[in-house]
């Protein structure tokens, strides 16, 4: 191979690791795999590839599932530029160590579920603070406890969303996490105390002219998702809400 056609080959390398991830991703993967090759300074020429790869990942990425995840994708596209035949990656042991990475990770802290004591609590001092702002977390709260709702399903509520139906406040979920595109699912909110407020700050709503139920309240067109309208949950000093 000549050396002008190995320096044509060796840019539309570089072309391919630049571009074929994001900008942030490919310093990420850099980073890895300029580990890897001080790494691989330390490592007799005869030991195999994977499992070269495998201490690699044990030594550096073990603590992580995040991580273990970013460093063999930087390896896999590492092998597939540098032309191999065979690529490590794909080897069952590899995809043995993630899984075991993913098992011995501790869990994430939003699955600690919230007690029943501590909800009600939590519902009950935001029913006594005074602003809009107490209001939309406790009827969030609300909503999404009643009918089972994650966070990002009741944050894309509409105020056509809910409506009352035979003792019965009706919620048309129109995208969830496990339907983005086909038709809308149905929850129901039996009639009580607990859809008193609900009924009322979709009228706090309407009153600020908003479509959304839960609205951003700087920019009412806006829902409830901009970190325009991430600053404090109260307008005043307020004691917290668990002691």
């Amino acid at each position: 191979m000549s050396s002008t056609f190995s320096d044509r080959l060796t840019a539309a390398k570089d072309v391919i690791k630049r571009n074929h991830v994001a900008t942030s991703t490919a310093k990420v993967y850099a980073r890895i795999e300029e580990r890897f090759e001080t790494f691989l300074e330390t490592v007799p020429s005869d030991v195999p590839e994977v499992d070269k790869v495998l201490v690699f990942l044990n030594e550096n990425f073990n603590k992580s599932p995040e991580g273990f995840r970013a460093a063999t994708a930087a390896l896999r596209a590492f092998y597939v530029l540098k032309g191999a035949v065979e690529n490590p990656l794909d080897a069952e042991v590899i995809k043995l160590a993630g899984r075991a990475v993913t098992r011995q990770a501790p869990l994430p802290r939003h699955k600690v579920k919230l007690k029943a004591g501590e909800f009600s609590e939590a519902i009950n001092f935001l029913s006594q603070s005074a602003g809009d702002k107490p209001r939309r977390m406790m009827n969030l709260l609300l909503v999404s406890a009643g009918a089972y709702l994650r966070p990002g399903e009741a944050l894309s509520l509409r105020n056509d969303d809910i409506e009352e139906e035979r003792g019965y406040l009706k919620i048309q979920i129109k995208k969830d996490k496990t339907n983005q595109k086909g038709q809308p699912r149905f929850a129901w909110i039996k009639d009580g105390p607990q859809v008193v407020p609900i009924r009322e700050w979709k009228e706090r709503a309407q009153e600020l002219k908003s479509v959304w139920l839960f609205p951003n309240l700087k920019d009412p067109s806006k829902p409830w998702k901009s970190r325009v309208d991430s600053g404090r949950l109260f307008d005043s000093p307020a004691r917290p809400v668990f002691q």
